[in-house]
C-alpha cells in the first residue's frame, strides 16, 4: 500500500505489468486479469500454495522465485479472477515478488527498512532472529530436575537430532532391541551427510573441487549460485545447490556468515569492514576484484559481535 500510495502501483493494473513472468496455465474458464486488488482480497482465483513440496519433511525446502516461477506456468487457476474468495499463500508471494520489483529492495530489507524502523519496532523482524534467542525470543525449557530447576532447551536442529537418534539406536542394536521405530524417525529427519573439506564448482565448462577454506563468498542471483575464490588466481564457478541454505549446510558453520540474504561470506576471508550509509556497512572481500558484499540491517548486530565493533 505504501507504493500504492507514492503512485508507483495501481491495484487494478494487471499482475503482469509488474510481473510478466506471473501468468498461470489458462484455464477452462474465460478470466479478467489476476490484478494486484485481487491478490490483496484473495479473490485472484489461484490454488492456495505453490506447486512445490515446501510442507514435506525433513527439510521442507521453500522454492526459489526462480522454482517458483516455473511451477506457475504449470497451475492452473481454481477460477476465474474476482469472482469467489479463496485464501492464497501462492497470491501473497505474488504480492511479495511485486513489492521487490518495484521498489528494487528485497522483500524483507524492504519491510525492515520502510515498516519496521521508522515504526521504531526492534522486536519485530521479516524472518526467524535466532541470534537473539535466550535474549528477546521465547524460549523452551525442559523438565524439572531433581533440584527443582529447569534447562534451557536449544532451538530444534535436524542435524543433533538425527545424531541423537543415531546414538539411542545404536545402543539399542547393541542390545539386541529393534530399532524399526527409530528408523522411521531416521528417515523422517534425512540422513545426515558427512561434511566435505572441499566443494564441487561449475565454470568454463568445466568442474572443479575447491578448499572451504578458499571460498571468499557465494551469492544468489535468479535462482543461480555464484561461488568466488580468493586471492589474484581465484575463479567464480557456480555450485548444485538450490539454495545458500542447502550451500551453508555443507559448510563450517564456524567459518561462514549469511551477511545478507543473497551473500554468504567467509569470516577469514574479510579484507575490510566499510561504515556505509545510516549506520550500515559493507564488506571487502579478499578476491581479486575485493568485492564489496553489503550486510544487512538485521546482521548488523552480528557483525559488530565478529569485530567488536
Amino acid at each position: 500500500m505504501q507504493l500504492w500510495e507514492a503512485g508507483h502501483v495501481r491495484l487494478d493494473d494487471p499482475l503482469t505489468a509488474y510481473l510478466p513472468w506471473a501468468r498461470l496455465k489458462s484455464g477452462d474458464e474465460d478470466s479478467v486479469p489476476i490484478s494486484l486488488r485481487a491478490l490483496l482480497s484473495h479473490s485472484a482465483g489461484l490454488p492456495r500454495e505453490s506447486d512445490f513440496p515446501y510442507w514435506t519433511g525433513p527439510d521442507f525446502p521453500f522454492p526459489t522465485e526462480a522454482q517458483l516461477r516455473a511451477k506457475l506456468a504449470q497451475q492452473m487457476p481454481l477460477w476465474s479472477a474476482s469472482r469467489w474468495y479463496q485464501y492464497s499463500n501462492l497470491g501473497l508471494a505474488l504480492i511479495g515478488s511485486t513489492v521487490s520489483a518495484v521498489s528494487g529492495e528485497p522483500y524483507a530489507e524492504y519491510v525492515q527498512t520502510h515498516i519496521l524502523d521508522p515504526l521504531g519496532l526492534k522486536d519485530t523482524h521479516p524472518f526467524m532472529p535466532m541470534a537473539l534467542y535466550d535474549q528477546r525470543l521465547a524460549v523452551g525449557w525442559g523438565a524439572i530436575t531433581r533440584s527443582g530447576t529447569r534447562d534451557l532447551l536449544k532451538p530444534f536442529d535436524k542435524k543433533r537430532v538425527a545424531q541423537s537418534v543415531q546414538k539411542a539406536r545404536d545402543k539399542m542394536d547393541s542390545a539386541g532391541t529393534s530399532s524399526e521405530k527409530l528408523e522411521t524417525l531416521v528417515r523422517m529427519l534425512g540422513s545426515q551427510k558427512p561434511q566435505s573439506l572441499k566443494v564441487l564448482l561449475k565454470a568454463a565448462g568445466r568442474l572443479f573441487l575447491v578448499n572451504q577454506k578458499d571460498i571468499c563468498y557465494a551469492s544468489i542471483a535468479d535462482g543461480v549460485i555464484t561461488v568466488v575464490t580468493t586471492g589474484v588466481s581465484g575463479m567464480e564457478g557456480q555450485s548444485n545447490c538450490r539454495t545458500l541454505e542447502e550451500l551453508l549446510d555443507s559448510l563450517d558453520e564456524n567459518l561462514f556468515w549469511r551477511a545478507h540474504r543473497s551473500y554468504l561470506v567467509n569470516i577469514n576471508r574479510i579484507r575490510e569492514v566499510v561504515p556505509w550509509f545510516k549506520s550500515s556497512y559493507q564488506l571487502r572481500m579478499d578476491d581479486k576484484k575485493q568485492s564489496e558484499i553489503p550486510v544487512s540491517r538485521a546482521q548488523t548486530k552480528r557483525l559488530r559481535e565478529l569485530f567488536g565493533l
